[in-house]
């Protein structure tokens, strides 16, 4: 790689990383004590997630800028003590970010937003925590997948301006905008052209990625290192994937 970050950066980039993540653990454990000096932990509904994961040097990345399975993973915990079902399990079901407003209302009993609230409530999952990625779908009436996007601008090919090339501060400035969809087994990115605020479905994609992430669905969510999964670009060996996952981004983003 090109004018690569210096060893010793990569080093405090990391310290940095790891250090957060033990800080703000800590805060965490002060918060969850808190509730339970207060007698609070049994009635209290505790959500504890990220907005976007992190990259340390993967693919050559670094921090979250990518449509990777490592930047747009996120964790997800969910503690709700009336639930007792739930304790202690992990889901497979495919969720998102959006469904989280449905969701806690519904598990702390407020009013169910209206038709303008986007998202999928989940709720009735802590009932049935075992149910597979397709039974979870099946359960919620919701196709098993979640959604990112990120853009990419190209303003220049010299490697000393990377960072400006995923720095897209207007909108005109966005050049090309990946699309990626997470199913079962799989994850499709299509980089299409953007122009005038909108992705141009009706051309052919820019460039496409399918990851095959067999190895860490079929490990009963306990697999991690989906770093692994996303080393080799298997689109050209499966069409018939690639034209299924191309029509449900289309479906999913051109409204």
């Amino acid at each position: 790689m090109p004018n690569p970050i210096p060893v010793e950066i990569q080093q405090k980039v990391r310290h940095g990383y790891f250090a957060s993540v033990s800080w703000v653990d800590s805060q965490i454990g002060r918060v969850l004590q808190a509730l339970d000096d207060m007698s609070l932990a049994d009635d209290t509904l505790v959500v504890l997630f990220g907005d976007h994961g992190y990259q340390l040097g993967e693919h050559d990345s670094w921090h979250k800028m990518t449509n990777w399975e490592l930047a747009v993973r996120v964790p997800l915990i969910i503690r709700a003590p009336w639930k007792p079902a739930s304790a202690g399990k992990r889901s497979h079901a495919f969720v998102e970010l959006v469904d989280l407003y449905r969701t806690i209302s519904e598990l702390v009993g407020a009013p169910s937003p209206g038709d303008d609230i986007e998202g999928v409530s989940f709720a009735s999952l802590f009932d049935s925590p075992d149910l597979n990625a397709l039974e979870a779908a099946l359960a919620l009436n919701k196709t098993p997948a979640a959604y990112s996007q990120y853009t990419r601008c190209l303003k220049s090919i010299d490697a000393a301006n990377q960072w400006d090339n995923n720095t897209c501060s207007k909108n005109a400035e966005v050049q090309y905008m990946g699309y990626s969809v997470r199913v079962l087994n799989w994850r499709y990115t299509a980089w299409m052209k953007w122009e005038d605020g909108k992705a141009k479905w009706e051309s052919k994609p820019y460039a496409v990625e399918l990851y095959d992430h067999h190895n860490s669905d079929s490990t009963d969510g306990t697999g991690n290192d989906f770093n692994q999964c996303e080393i080799e670009n298997v689109a050209d060996e499966n069409p018939d994937i690639v034209q299924k996952l191309q029509e449900q981004l289309k479906k999913m983003f051109e409204k």
